[in-house]
């Protein structure tokens, strides 16, 4: 769901649509969409008591969208240095080695 929302976490589909891209029975995603409507007493975030989706009109909001978005840039920023890095040393080792 998250991959499928806009920006500001908003998914538009319909509940076939969305088991058939999940590529689970339509009964497994009428389940799960009602788990992640429901409060959730062990939840991490408390807000919205716990709950990760709520219905709007055609498809869901996904509560805790940026929090995710931002989780992903972040990692991407990481792996993106990472890669850099690596090229860095790689340039240095082949100076060394002529």
């Amino acid at each position: 769901m998250l991959a499928l929302c806009d920006r500001y976490g908003d998914l538009s589909a319909s509940i076939p649509g969305l088991a058939q891209v999940a590529n689970v029975s339509v009964k497994a995603t009428e389940a799960a969409l009602e788990k992640l409507k429901k409060p959730d007493k062990y939840s991490r975030s408390k807000e919205h008591q716990g709950r990760r989706i709520t219905e709007i009109d055609g498809g869901w909001h996904i509560y805790n969208y940026e929090k995710y978005r931002d989780m992903l840039n972040a990692e991407e920023r990481r792996e993106y240095k990472a890669a850099k890095e690596r090229e860095r040393r790689d340039r240095i080792k082949l100076q060394r080695m002529r």
